[in-house]
């Protein structure tokens, strides 16, 4: 997660969940058959219990309202977690180093895509 998120220069953890746009809400597709294929992949890799099936909202919202989830408290606990991550990787040369080259390879990967 680390290196997804801080592969673009441009990501402040402060701003992290804050709509970019006029739109507060967003949908996730995962009613869509490719999605479970993807779950189900993730899960077979992870050696997690099968069918790997977790309950995802469709609707995502910005703010608290009854239509959707809400999704604050997890991106505090996401913001948390990755604060205690870059404390404890300033300890470990070794974890701080596959970070960096996974960015690296993100960074080229991003920029190859782009193009």
């Amino acid at each position: 997660m680390a290196g997804v998120i801080s592969h673009h220069l441009k990501v402040d953890p402060d701003h992290w969940g804050q709509p970019l746009g006029i739109a507060g809400s967003f949908r996730v597709l995962a009613d869509n058959p490719d999605f479970a294929t993807l779950l189900g992949n993730i899960g077979s890799v992870l050696h997690l219990p099968t069918p790997f099936q977790p309950k995802i909202h469709y609707l995502w919202n910005c703010q608290p309202t009854p239509l959707g989830y809400y999704f604050a408290d997890l991106l505090e606990g996401a913001k948390n977690k990755a604060h205690r991550f870059g404390r404890e990787i300033k300890k470990q040369p070794q974890r701080l180093s596959l970070l960096l080259a996974i960015k690296a390879a993100l960074v080229a990967v991003d920029s190859a895509g782009s193009a």
